[in-house]
């Protein structure tokens, strides 16, 4: 007897087919991973200027040169040794993997807090949060070491700590202002100090001269008393009196050396206080000399020889067109220390139009900021420098970290 064979039954795979038809051509999704975090030797060099400067004390950066056999180490300026951590941070070797170690420690809890953001937008808002809550030092380093840091977030990180040196800088000016004005007061109320201190002791030695005198006119009164027959009772009174007149001699002693010393307590005070200004003035001093050192003085030898770090003019003459009138004689200084000739023309403000031509064909380069300058000059220095082939940098700004940075283009793009 032949048995026909039973319809085989579809098991689970053959009912999920049906359930979820498949192409023949499809590949399972695939799982995206957050890019790994960056060391610090793969993060781009001109961000390191302002990790170094800004992340790690120097106190800190003298330590890990120490343990790494830096040469110099204990000797060097602050400035010379920022220098040379940060030409070396860009390679991988004995001082930058410390540095790498030393910085993943020390802001390990916010490194931990930025790991959570999975996209370039959640890593600007961390940053932005952590700026807001005064913890600029940890949200730099974990922002730009974070995988998803890339030239746009980077630069905004950027943009948003340089403009920080820039209000360090103008607290630091106002905090001097007042460390100013606080040493003047405590030198007036240091004066007028002494001399109330003088006035008193003259007062008290006077009153005290008084009481003697009168304790030898009451004891050289007892026998003429007793001679003109001054009874007991006039006596007594005339004792009262002297007696009363002595505690109100005393209580106005008692009220002056009282004043005395609130005036001391107000100096001491005043002095603490102006010290503690001129710390914060010196800290924020130094904050801001790390913020605004340029990148091209990260590893430039001639630095360490004393020499201007934005490069030698070699007696070319600079023409600066507009800028602000009050830093005119800072512009000067700039250009001369990197043995320039400076020539300045307001751009059109009060100086001749005319003028502007004939100083454009005498000068080697020009620097305009744009802020202060007239739209007539402004289009002349382009139209001019272009026509001539002149070395022209233009600026947005016209204040002095602007301005030297123009200078350091101008050195660097030198013919």
């Amino acid at each position: 007897m032949c048995i026909a064979n039973p319809e085989k039954k579809p098991g689970i795979p053959e009912a999920l087919g049906r359930l979820f038809p498949l192409r023949g051509d499809a590949v399972p999704p695939v799982v995206r991973e957050t890019p790994r975090r960056r060391k610090l030797w793969e993060i781009a060099n001109k961000y390191h200027c302002p990790i170094v400067g800004t992340c790690l004390t120097v106190e800190e950066l003298r330590k890990l040169a120490r343990r790494a056999g830096l040469e110099g180490w204990d000797s060097e300026s602050d400035y010379t040794l920022h220098s040379t951590a940060v030409g070396l941070a860009r390679d991988r070797n004995e001082l930058s993997e410390p540095m790498q170690k030393w910085l993943e420690r020390k802001f390990e809890a916010t490194v931990k807090r930025f790991a959570k953001a999975k996209s370039a937008d959640e890593l600007l808002s961390l940053w932005r949060m952590a700026m807001a809550r005064g913890e600029a030092a940890s949200a730099l380093w974990a922002a730009l070491s974070h995988g998803l840091a890339d030239e746009r977030v980077a630069h905004l990180v950027y943009e948003d700590i340089h403009m920080l040196s820039h209000q360090v800088g103008a607290a630091s000016r106002a905090d001097l202002a007042e460390l100013a004005r606080l040493r003047r007061t405590e030198a007036e109320l240091t004066l007028k100090l002494e001399r109330q201190l003088e006035r008193h002791a003259a007062q008290l030695a006077e009153k005290e001269e008084e009481l003697r005198s009168l304790g030898r006119r009451l004891a050289s009164a007892a026998p003429a008393r007793e001679n003109s027959g001054m009874d007991d009772g006039t006596a007594r009174q005339r004792i009262a009196e002297l007696e009363q007149r002595l505690e109100a001699e005393a209580q106005c002693a008692a009220r002056a050396e009282k004043r005395c010393g609130e005036l001391a307590a107000q100096a001491a005070e005043l002095n603490r206080k102006a010290e503690e200004l001129q710390g914060e003035w010196e800290a924020a001093e130094e904050a801001l000399t790390r913020a605004l050192t340029p990148p091209a003085c990260r590893d430039c030898a001639e630095s360490r020889e004393g020499r201007c770090a934005s490069g030698d003019f070699s007696g070319r003459c600079i023409l600066c067109v507009g800028g602000r009138s009050g830093l005119a004689d800072h512009y000067r200084s700039l250009v001369e220390r990197s043995n320039g000739r400076f020539v300045h023309h307001d751009g059109g403000l009060e100086d001749n139009p005319k003028r502007l031509q004939i100083l454009l064909c005498a000068a080697d380069a020009v620097i305009c900021p744009a802020d202060n300058v007239s739209h007539g000059a402004y289009y002349v220095v382009k139209r001019l420098c272009k026509q001539y082939g002149k070395p022209c940098v233009l600026l947005k700004r016209s204040g002095l970290s602007t301005f030297a940075r123009g200078l350091a283009e101008l050195a660097e793009n030198r013919p």
